[in-house]
């Protein structure tokens, strides 16, 4: 009977109508509840291999110590530096031999505490020891977080609007035992800056105190790592700063110099714009355990082959004031933190980084810009606290099963909206934001708007090599306007101006459309727009640099006159052969300006036998379509090859005429194919299937049943944004191709939402509000 009571109760509210039972029939209940709980909350998803920072799942991870004493001898370990115990780890059925396990953490650990934070290291022993690429596991365990979702929240915000560690939750079992919930955090290495800077052996730097290392005597004293310059001497600096990099101490030196004594150069050597959204993160989200509080630290730099220096903020568990010291005077009231001053620090040089770049015109008014488009994309619209409360709901069977909690039930239940006083004050996270968004949303720092920008576009949209290519964009009440853009994947944005003069392809003078030409070369062009006022700015997307706009550049002299234009590896129900029979195909496509003949052109699927099967003397037209089916049935009447695509992915060759070309698919998915787009000169990409017509793969990825509704980015890596067009209220979902809801939340009076989709697996999803169909997208 109280079970059946306790899930009618989570059926009606899941976070809520929890509070309405009493927390002593929770314990005495613990191991039924927690049991029936974890049944009640799986997710068929679980069931099969998931991506390991899957933010729409929990996860169990299992460690297995030779010795029961395992805690004893971390702590033994943890006293003696970064010395680790081995261990057997499991991740989803696969076993990990002899990863290295130790505990990790300052405040956040302690001996006498039973659930401190783990580094495991699966190629502790094994160098090639990793899973799904990931190496290094960082297992956070809720410190001064009563409601356990701080950091995922924070870096889901910041993830958005610059490079930002993944994050997830795992249950810990050790030695059998549930030893408790866990925040996941991708480790900030080698691999995570090759991925989001095209490089890994350059100057690399973890911005953190050593606060049991002193500096040497002839140094100037050091206000932690706050990037002041220190002379010239690396020994003054390696107090403050981790190398995690073979060299680099002088590019370090060189930055701070350049930061205190030439600051206007800095654009050269530091992603300024990514330090923008990091100090405005910091501020808005009063995560002052970090550059922008008392200890100027909890962040990395990078610098990339391009010599910029990039920052990377990282250690979340405090962000929505957790910490309350800004370094300077007391610590803070509920009542300082909700009125924050959004520039903080902005004239106290022992925060350079602050004082220097805001001290700026130039650069306080990007800044002012991207504060408000994290306030109004995160905080007045409800998201943060939207999203906490639906990560709440997936690790509330955990957290009340994790006997280890550092926070009684009631404080991990209430503490999203009401404060905590277990071990000290903390507040409720919208106890914090909600009038914090009230008063920046009044500050007269932030009232003013840059710009209207409306539709930016460029002319022709696939341009070829060493065309000129015409950029416009329409901008209400702008005295400049500014075209920021980059010619290779990690380089530099820089900006050029655009007029309104009728003197530069813009239209007429002084009519708000704003342009100019450029000149492209072989490589696609990335752009975002920049407009300012003398009281404002405004970017165009609101969140470039982090995202931006492409100019697709199409070199059409490097492809062969026949081309491989789309595929399907995995025809279920898409279209038959003249047998009835759903069979693999390949579509051809003639791109040249003459009827070719097939004669002599083979096709494979093996890179070794080039010529596995002829093609009888065909004519494709030009301009026209040929349709081969590959079904190992080349004895039927019609174009039938002599072998099948493996749907897991492989090459496909076509070879004849002297010309070769050739296509790499990987997994496919059922009744989706592998098409080129632009039609028959573009890349390929997963698609709706166009059997023998012009591919036109924007058109078979928006919705078709509502041209009204804007999802974008499509295909999604990250983040994917749906704009309704007017407000909606109702359950929005996103579903596989299988049919697995893979996320669900209700919205209120929205018009545009965004949703985080990095841990989603590759394919096709479907986006349904209210149990209807409104459009789909890819995840890359």
């Amino acid at each position: 009977m109280y079970v059946a009571g306790f899930l009618r109760c989570m059926a009606k509210n899941p976070i809520r109508d929890l509070i309405c039972w009493n927390v002593r029939f929770l314990h005495v209940e613990t191991q039924l509840i927690a049991s029936l709980l974890i049944l009640f909350t799986l997710n068929p998803i679980s069931l099969i291999a998931q991506p390991l920072f899957n933010p729409h799942i929990v996860q169990t991870i299992h460690l297995t110590f030779p010795d029961n004493n395992w805690d004893a001898q971390l702590d033994s370990l943890k006293a003696l530096g970064d010395e680790r115990m081995l261990a057997t780890l499991e991740i989803d059925g696969e076993i990990f031999d002899s990863v290295g396990v130790r505990y990790k953490g300052n405040s956040t650990y302690a001996s006498n505490r039973l659930k401190n934070p783990f580094n495991i290291k699966l190629d502790h022993i094994y160098p090639t020891q990793s899973y799904q690429g990931i190496s290094t596991l960082k297992l956070a365990n809720g410190y001064a977080d009563p409601s356990f979702v701080r950091e995922a929240v924070a870096y889901e915000i910041l993830a958005k609007y610059m490079p930002a560690p993944r994050v997830s939750y795992l249950r810990v079992n050790i030695n059998g035992t549930y030893h408790g919930l866990y925040v996941n955090t991708e480790t900030i290495d080698k691999s995570f800056v090759e991925e989001w800077f095209g490089s890994q052996n350059q100057a690399f730097f973890k911005c953190e105190p050593q606060f049991d290392s002193l500096q040497p005597g002839f140094c100037p004293p050091g206000n932690y790592a706050s990037l002041e310059y220190l002379g010239p001497d690396s020994a003054c600096y390696e107090t403050f700063y981790e190398i995690k990099s073979d060299d680099g101490w002088h590019e370090l030196i060189e930055l701070t110099y350049q930061l205190g004594n030439n600051p206007d150069s800095l654009g050269k050597i530091l992603g300024i714009d990514q330090v923008l959204w990091m100090l405005a993160f910091n501020d808005l989200l009063v995560n002052l355990d970090s550059y922008s509080g008392k200890f100027r630290h909890n962040y990395y730099l990078y610098r990339d082959h391009y010599g910029v220096f990039h920052p990377i903020a990282w250690d979340l568990n405090m962000a929505f004031g957790g910490f309350n010291h800004t370094g300077t005077g007391g610590l803070l009231s509920l009542a300082d933190m909700q009125t924050l001053d959004p520039l903080l620090h902005q004239n106290d040089p022992e925060w350079p980084l602050i004082h220097k770049i805001l001290s700026n015109p130039k650069w306080k008014k990007r800044y002012l810009a991207h504060f408000k488009t994290l306030l109004y994309e995160n905080i007045t619209n409800n998201w943060y606290v939207n999203r906490a409360e639906e990560l709440q709901v997936l690790i509330t069977p955990h957290v009340l099963a994790d006997s280890n909690a550092l926070f009684p039930d009631e404080d991990f239940l209430n503490n999203i909206h009401a404060p905590s006083y277990h071990g000290g004050f903390r507040t409720g996270i919208s106890t914090l934001m909600k009038p914090r968004a009230d008063f920046l949303v009044n500050h007269p720092l932030l009232k003013p708007f840059g710009p209207n920008i409306f539709h930016p576009a460029h002319s022709p949209i696939f341009p070829e090599p060493n065309d000129s290519v015409l950029i416009q964009v329409e901008v209400e009440n702008a005295s400049k306007v500014w075209l920021g853009m980059r010619r290779e994947p990690f380089a530099p944005f820089y900006e050029i101006l655009l007029f309104d003069d009728g003197l530069h392809h813009d239209g007429n003078s002084n009519d708000n459309i704003w342009g100019r030409m450029i000149k492209v070369d072989s490589a696609n062009v990335s752009y975002y727009i920049y407009a300012e006022h003398d009281s404002a700015g405004r970017f165009f997307p609101s969140r470039a640099q982090h995202e931006f706009l492409t100019i697709k550049v199409i070199d059409t002299t490097r492809l062969p006159s026949i081309v491989i234009n789309e595929l399907m590896a995995d025809n279920v129900s898409t279209v038959s052969d003249e047998e009835e029979e759903f069979e693999d195909w390949v579509e051809l496509y003639n791109r040249s300006d003459k009827d070719i003949s097939m004669s002599g052109y083979h096709l494979s699927d093996d890179l070794s036998e080039p010529e596995k099967w002829a093609f009888p003397d065909t004519i494709i037209p030009s301009g026209e379509f040929l349709i081969v089916w590959l079904d190992e049935e080349d004895d039927e009447p019609g174009l039938h090859a002599n072998f099948r695509l493996d749907k897991s992915g492989e090459e496909l060759i076509l070879t004849g005429g002297g010309e070769k070309d050739s296509v790499h698919f990987p997994s496919q998915l059922a009744d989706i194919s592998w098409g080129r787009f632009p039609n028959g000169v573009g890349s390929f990409a997963s698609m709706n299937p166009t059997f023998a017509q012009v591919n036109d793969y924007h058109t078979s990825l928006e919705p078709q049943n509502s041209p009204s509704i804007k999802i974008f980015p499509n295909p999604a890596n990250h983040q994917l944004f749906i704009d309704f067009g007017r407000n909606i209220s109702g359950e929005l979902a996103l579903f596989d191709l299988m049919g697995r809801e893979m996320y669900g939340f209700e919205y209120n009076h929205k018009s545009k939402v965004n949703i985080p989709v990095s841990g989603y697996a590759r394919g096709i999803y479907w986006v349904k509000l209210n149990g209807e169909v409104i459009g789909k997208f890819l995840k890359k």
